[in-house]
C-alpha cells in the first residue's frame, strides 16, 4: 500500500493592489495551479463581504470603479479548487482621497460665485445672500466644503383646507417623516466634487447639506425665508386625484412648496412603496432628495415620447 497527499491542498497564493487613479482601483493576482473557480470579493467599511465578479478562466486582475472617496474598502478572493476545496485570499485594503488647495478653491469662488459665503464663521441664519434677501436656500464654501443650507417649514393642510402642524406620531417603523426626508437630503445629496472635467476643473470639494427647521426654533433672522414642505394632509393642487410627490414654485421667488404625502396616501397604482418596512423607508429616502433636487434647480428630463423621464433630477 502507498500513499499520497493532493497538490492543490496547500498551494499559497495572494493579491495585491497593482494601480490607483483617483476613486479608482485594479487588484491583481496570481491563478495558483489546479484552480476552476476564482471570487472577487468587497466589502465597505463596516459592512459584509459580497461579490463583485467570479472567473473561471485565466483571469489575472479586476478592475473596481465604483468606489466612494473617503469609505475603506477591502478585497479578497474566494478561490475553488479541483478536489472541490474552497480557500480565501490576503485582505488588501484601499481609501481613495484626495487633495485640496483651499487657497486656489476659494479664489476660484471668489471669481466665479459671488453670492456664496465665504467666510467659514458666519452665521448663515444671519447671512443675507442680496440686498437683505434670507434666501431659503443659502451657500457656504469653507475651501474644502462647499454646505448646501436649506430652510424648510414642515407643514400641512386639514380636510377642511386649514394649515395645521405635521402629526409625530405618522411615519415609517419607529421614525417620523419628518426626520426621513431629513435623512433623505443628507444620504443622497452628500457627494464629492473631485477633478472635474468642466468649470471645476482641479478644484476638490466635498458637498454636504445644513438642513434648518423652522420648529427647532434656531435664531433666524426676522426676514428669513422658508419652503414649505407638506408632510401628508390635502394635497392642495391635484384635488380629486390620488396624491403624489411633486414641488411647485407660485408667483414669487420665496413661495416654492413641496407636497410629501404618507406612503399610505400614495397612488396605489405606482407600485414604488410596496413591500417591506425598509423597503419603503429607503425609497421615501429616495423621493425627498429627488423632490428637493428641484429645489437646486435640476427638473426631470422628459426623453421619450411616452412621457417617460430620465430622473434628471437625480444627477
Amino acid at each position: 500500500m502507498v500513499s499520497g497527499k493532493g497538490k492543490n491542498l496547500n498551494v499559497k497564493f495572494g493579491i495585491k493592489l497593482l494601480k490607483t487613479a483617483n476613486n479608482e482601483i485594479t487588484i491583481s493576482w496570481k491563478n495558483p495551479k489546479y484552480t476552476e473557480i476564482i471570487t472577487v470579493q468587497k466589502k465597505e467599511g463596516n459592512g459584509v463581504y459580497r461579490t463583485l465578479d467570479v472567473f473561471a478562466d485565466k483571469t489575472t486582475e479586476y478592475i473596481d470603479n465604483d468606489l466612494k472617496y473617503n469609505i475603506t474598502y477591502k478585497y479578497r478572493l474566494l478561490v475553488k479548487r479541483t478536489l472541490g476545496k474552497t480557500l480565501y485570499s490576503n485582505e488588501v485594503t484601499y481609501t481613495p482621497t484626495y487633495k485640496v488647495n483651499k487657497t486656489r478653491n476659494l479664489e476660484f469662488f471668489k471669481n466665479n460665485y459671488p453670492f456664496v459665503c465665504r467666510n467659514a464663521s458666519q452665521d448663515m441664519n444671519q447671512y443675507s445672500v442680496f440686498s437683505g434677501y434670507y434666501s431659503p436656500i443659502k451657500y457656504k464654501f469653507t475651501g474644502d466644503t462647499l454646505e448646501i443650507h436649506l430652510y424648510f417649514e414642515f407643514t400641512r393642510y386639514d380636510k377642511t383646507g386649514k394649515e395645521v402642524s405635521v402629526e409625530k406620531n405618522k411615519g415609517i417603523g419607529k421614525e417620523s417623516y419628518i426626520s426621513l426626508f431629513k435623512q433623505g437630503l443628507k444620504k443622497w445629496h452628500a457627494t464629492y466634487v473631485v477633478e472635474d472635467k468642466y468649470e471645476f476643473k482641479n478644484i476638490n470639494f466635498k458637498v454636504v447639506d445644513v438642513i434648518h427647521d423652522k420648529s427647532d426654533k434656531e435664531s433666524y433672522n426676522s426676514n428669513q425665508q422658508f419652503t414649505k414642505v407638506l408632510i401628508g394632509g390635502i394635497d392642495p393642487l391635484r384635488k380629486g386625484l390620488k396624491p403624489w410627490y411633486y414641488t411647485w414654485t407660485g408667483g414669487n421667488s420665496d413661495s416654492t412648496t413641496m407636497y410629501m404625502p404618507y406612503t399610505e396616501q400614495a397612488d396605489p397604482t405606482y407600485d414604488f412603496f410596496s413591500g417591506f418596512t425598509e423597503f419603503k423607508k429607503n425609497e421615501y429616502l429616495y423621493v425627498a432628495a429627488h423632490e428637493s433636487g428641484h429645489l437646486l434647480g435640476l427638473d426631470d428630463g422628459y426623453i421619450t415620447e411616452d412621457g417617460k423621464h430620465d430622473r434628471f433630477s437625480d444627477n
